[in-house]
């Protein structure tokens, strides 16, 4: 699988807007909800992220799955 036809699958399958707790869920367990907190403070975690209220952290959709998939190394 390409990086192309892995980014329309996770597009489909993923929500329009989610929370940092769901990120292992949705990416498999291979980003951790706590590593992406320490990539949006030094400044490296994805484009769109949302907050509502003081604690509740959201990402949207298409900004975070550019994001993921340029960090992954798809070989084959």
């Amino acid at each position: 699988m390409n990086k192309d036809e892995l980014r329309k699958q996770l597009l489909e399958i993923m929500p329009p807007v989610f929370v940092r707790q769901q990120v292992r869920e949705l990416t498999g367990g291979m980003i951790d909800g706590r590593t992406l907190a320490n990539r949006d403070s030094d400044g490296t975690g994805p484009e769109g992220r949302v907050k509502m209220g003081k604690t509740k952290v959201g990402y949207l959709r298409e900004p975070f799955v550019d994001w993921f998939l340029s960090r992954l190394n798809v070989q084959g």
